[in-house]
């Protein structure tokens, strides 16, 4: 357990890492949002994007996680 919360202090230390799952995670996020699109209804338009957001500011830091819902608001 120890090791991997050293593993994601790393993480948060490099911007790069951070920046990177912000990128993945909101890429998987719009996939999935537009996979679905059809079959929610109409009120739930960040549906895919809320998991998105708290996992990058988990494993990125609060930069990343910011960037993610700024990002995921322009997008939607």
């Amino acid at each position: 357990m120890w090791s991997s919360l050293a593993r994601i202090r790393r993480w948060r230390a490099n911007p790069a890492i951070g920046y990177g799952i912000a990128i993945a995670a909101l890429l998987i996020s719009i996939g999935l949002r537009f996979a679905i699109e059809p079959h929610v209804t109409a009120g739930l338009p960040f549906i895919t994007f809320f998991p998105a957001i708290i996992l990058t500011t988990f494993l990125g830091g609060l930069g990343p996680g910011v960037a993610t819902a700024f990002i995921a608001g322009i997008v939607s």
